[in-house]
């Protein structure tokens, strides 16, 4: 997905109905509404030590993390592994910098719509304002997009990590989320494909206990 893509979008009673992809130059036409998407890097964020998140959905991206966070540790360590070292725990890997500043809406995107013709067999780019739509009619192209995400997130971070996890004789880093469903799928799609990855599957339940005892 290079440069910029333009819609002219039709809504009914603040939901879209129906849109159309435009040509260079081309304007919306009466009782349309325009629509801009571009690709963009991820800003830095807060909860990634003020830069920007990294790309969990691309599988060099995460042989790099675990050429970087494991082996050290397994190289000055290896007598300790599996025993006085049962596994590494890393908090809430996601693919979505929620914490960074921006004022639009958005998804995370890079690589996904180009597997979404490969696996769903039709061009995401011709669809981008029905994954913002609450539509109806549109349910197929948001839940062919979230299903290719929890694929490629799964595919790339859990299954390198758990592969990663093998090598060094430790066990995979348990799955923490403690969002709701609104909460979950922006940042991994499904949290439950990722599981299987895990020799050790786990999560955290964080909730107020104020007034119980």
């Amino acid at each position: 997905m290079k440069g910029e893509h333009r819609f002219a979008v039709r809504t009914e009673n603040g939901a879209i109905v129906a849109s159309r992809k435009l040509a260079a130059g081309e304007r919306p036409r009466a009782g349309e509404e325009l629509q801009q998407f571009k690709v963009a890097f991820s800003l830095p964020s807060g909860g990634s030590y003020d830069r920007p998140y990294a790309d969990n959905m691309n599988p060099d991206s995460v042989h790099e993390f675990i050429r970087i966070c494991y082996e050290p540790y397994r190289k000055r360590f290896a007598r300790d592994f599996g025993k006085t070292i049962p596994g590494i725990f890393t908090d809430e890997p996601n693919i979505f910098a929620i914490n960074a500043a921006y004022h639009a809406a958005r998804l995370p995107g890079r690589g996904s719509y180009r597997r979404v013709k490969r696996r769903r067999g039709y061009d995401l780019l011709a669809r981008l304002p029905e994954l913002f739509s609450s539509d109806p009619a549109h349910f197929r192209t948001r839940h062919d997009y979230w299903r290719t995400v929890t694929e490629l997130f799964s595919e790339a971070t859990r299954a390198n990590s758990a592969r990663g996890a093998r090598s060094t004789a430790l066990s995979s880093p348990p799955y923490a989320r403690g969002t709701g469903v609104r909460g979950e799928i922006p940042e991994g799609g499904a949290a439950m494909p990722s599981l299987a990855h895990m020799q050790r599957p786990g999560i955290d339940i964080l909730k107020s206990r104020s007034g119980r005892r």
